[in-house]
C-alpha cells in the first residue's frame, strides 16, 4: 500500500476511535483500570487551533486499550510560569502578552501530561509545542493492539435498525442492546424511522451509547440537506444543487454548520454526507439535485465548504460516493451501477476531482 492510501488509512481510522470514543460518557464504566492520562493535543494527528488562547483536553486511557475523555472535575491544571500564560479550570488557556515560556500541566490526580507554550517578543500569537511522548500519545496503536479478533470484526460493522419485529425503532430495545455488546458494533446508521423528535431521539442516541462496551458508537446519518434530509424535527436545509447554484461557499459553510450543530446536539458524531459526486450523467436517476453541480471545481469548492461546517460543530463527514456517482445511469440501490471511461477523460475529469476532494478531506480529518 502507498504512503498516501496508509495515511488516509490511518486517519480514517484515528477519526473513527476519537469521534466515538469521546461520545462514551465522560465517566468510564470501568472506572479503575485506568492506565494513563493525556492531553489530547499531544497526539501526533491532533491539530492546535491558536487564536487570543487555546482549550486543552486531557484524556483517560485504561489498560484494555480504550480512552475517554476526562470529566473535568477530576483534572487540575498549573501553569509554570503565569507571567507567560494562565489556565482555568476547564484547561483553556490564555497569553499575557509577555515573552518567555511555560508549561500547562495537566493531572487526573494519578497521571499527568502537559504541553509547553513559548512567546517571543513581538509574536502575534504564541507557538504551543507538543510533547512527544513516542508510543505514549499513540492511543490508537494501544487500542487496536488490545483488541481481541471478535472486537477488530466488531469494529468494522455499522448496521442499522430501523425497524424490529415489524416496529419501527424509536427507543432502546433489550434485544438490539444485546446485539451491540455482543459483536463489539462500531456504530449505527440511523434513518427516518428512528429519528421522530428531538426528545426521543437524543434519548435514543443516548442509549445507542450507553449499551455500548469499550469504544463508543459512530452514530451516523444521512442529514444531507434537502431532498435527503432524516430528522423529522431537525431544520430543513436547501439541497445542494440549491446551494451551488447561489455560488457562496459562505452560505454552504453555513448551512454545513447548522446541520453539524443540530446534530451534535442529539449526540449524533458523524453526518454521511456531503455528496461530491459531479452531475455529469441526465440520467442519473439518484444523485440529481443532491450534487452541487457538473462542474468539479464548484462541487470540490462547495463540499470543502460543507466539510469545515459540520466538522466545525465536532461532527465527523464521509464524503460520498467514490468513485462517482454522478456519472450513472442505475441506482445503486436497486441494482450495480458501473462507470466506463477512458483513462485519458478519467484523469482530466472526475478524477480531478475526486483525488482533491479526497486530499482535502484527509487534511480536514
Amino acid at each position: 500500500m502507498k504512503k498516501g492510501m496508509r495515511q488516509m488509512a490511518s486517519l480514517g481510522l484515528i477519526g473513527a476511535l476519537v469521534l466515538s470514543s469521546w461520545a462514551t460518557p465522560a465517566t468510564s464504566k470501568a472506572n479503575d483500570g485506568k492506565k494513563d492520562f493525556v492531553l489530547y493535543e499531544n497526539l501526533d494527528e491532533a491539530t492546535i487551533e491558536v487564536t487570543d488562547h487555546v482549550q486543552l483536553t486531557g484524556m483517560n486511557v485504561y489498560s484494555d486499550g480504550h480512552f475517554t475523555l476526562a470529566d473535568p472535575e477530576d483534572v487540575q491544571w498549573t501553569s509554570t510560569n503565569r507571567n507567560v500564560a494562565t489556565v482555568d479550570d476547564t484547561g483553556r488557556v490564555e497569553w499575557t502578552g509577555q515573552p518567555g515560556r511555560t508549561y500547562i500541566r495537566a493531572t487526573n490526580g494519578n497521571y499527568s501530561d502537559r504541553i509547553a507554550v513559548h512567546n517571543r517578543p513581538n509574536q502575534d500569537v504564541p507557538d504551543v509545542i507538543k510533547w512527544s511522548g513516542g508510543e505514549r500519545h499513540d492511543l490508537v496503536s494501544h487500542a487496536i493492539n488490545n483488541m481481541t479478533m471478535e472486537e477488530k470484526v466488531g469494529q468494522m460493522l455499522m448496521p442499522d435498525f430501523r425497524n424490529y419485529d415489524g416496529a419501527n425503532v424509536t427507543e432502546m430495545l433489550p434485544e438490539i442492546e444485546q446485539l451491540v455488546q455482543e459483536y463489539h458494533l462500531g456504530g449505527v446508521i440511523l434513518f427516518r424511522e428512528n429519528v421522530v423528535t428531538t426528545e426521543q431521539t437524543a434519548r435514543l442516541v443516548a442509549d445507542y451509547q450507553a449499551a455500548s462496551d469499550k469504544y463508543g458508537l459512530l452514530m451516523t446519518i444521512d442529514q444531507e440537506g434537502g431532498i435527503v434530509t432524516r430528522l423529522q424535527s431537525g431544520t430543513d436545509m436547501p439541497g445542494n444543487m440549491a446551494l451551488g447554484a447561489g455560488q457562496d461557499v459562505d452560505t454552504t459553510r453555513a448551512v454545513g454548520q447548522a446541520i453539524g450543530n443540530e446534530l451534535a446536539s442529539l449526540g449524533v458524531n458523524m453526518n454521511l454526507a456531503p455528496t461530491l459526486d459531479v452531475n455529469n450523467n441526465p440520467d442519473n436517476p439518484v444523485i440529481g439535485v443532491r450534487s452541487f453541480g457538473e462542474d468539479p471545481k464548484l462541487v470540490s469548492e462547495h463540499g470543502v465548504a460543507y466539510i469545515e461546517g459540520v466538522q466545525n460543530a465536532g461532527v465527523g463527514v464521509s464524503a460520498k460516493h467514490f468513485p462517482g456517482h454522478g456519472d450513472t445511469d442505475v441506482d445503486s440501490h436497486l441494482g450495480l451501477p458501473s462507470v466506463l471511461m477512458i483513462v485519458n477523460a478519467c484523469l482530466t475529469s472526475n478524477w480531478h476531482h475526486s483525488k482533491q476532494r479526497l486530499t482535502t478531506v484527509l487534511i480536514r480529518l
